[in-house]
C-alpha cells in the first residue's frame, strides 16, 4: 500500500475516488497497467472457471457492466460510509457486505488473472474499517 495511504488513513473517508486512488496506488510500480490503474473497466470482465490447462469452462458469475460500475460503486461507498457511520449493523456485517458488492461489482480490470484473488480485494475490504475506533474489532486484532 502506498506510504501516504498508511500515514494518513485517519483522514481518508470512504468514497467512490479514494477507492480509485487505492487502486492507482497498488498498481504503482506495475507498468502494463500504467493504462488502466485507478480505472474502472472498459469491456466485461465476467469471473470464469478454468480447468488445469487452461482452457475456459464457462462463467461462474456475471459482473457488472462497464456501464453500470461508476453508479454502483459510488452507490456502494455511499452505503457503506453511512453503515458504518450510523451503527445499526455490526461494522463487519457491513463490511462483509461491502466485500460480497465489491466482487460482485469487479470493477477493475485484469487483476483475478494475475494476482491471488485476495490482493485488491482485501485491501478494498478493510479500507472502510480505517478509522473506526470499535473496541469489538480491537478486542479481536481487527482494524486499526
Amino acid at each position: 500500500m502506498a506510504v501516504g495511504h498508511v500515514e494518513s488513513w485517519r483522514e481518508i473517508s470512504l468514497t467512490e475516488g479514494h477507492l480509485q486512488q487505492l487502486h492507482r496506488d497498488l498498481l504503482r510500480e506495475s507498468t502494463r497497467d500504467e493504462h488502466h490503474r485507478g480505472r474502472y473497466k472498459t469491456a466485461p470482465n465476467h469471473v470464469e472457471a478454468f480447468d488445469s490447462a487452461g482452457r475456459g469452462l464457462g462463467v461462474v458469475f456475471e459482473t457488472a457492466t462497464p456501464f453500470e460500475t461508476p453508479r454502483l460503486m459510488e452507490s456502494l461507498a455511499r452505503w457503506t460510509a453511512s453503515a458504518l457511520d450510523d451503527g445499526g449493523h455490526h461494522p463487519l456485517l457491513v463490511i462483509a457486505a461491502f466485500v460480497v458488492r465489491f466482487l460482485a461489482i469487479h470493477p477493475f480490470r485484469g487483476l483475478e488473472r494475475r494476482h491471488p484473488p485476495r490482493s485488491d480485494g482485501r485491501r478494498a475490504a478493510v479500507f472502510p474499517l480505517k478509522g473506526r475506533n470499535d473496541r469489538s474489532l480491537c478486542d479481536r486484532g481487527i482494524g486499526p
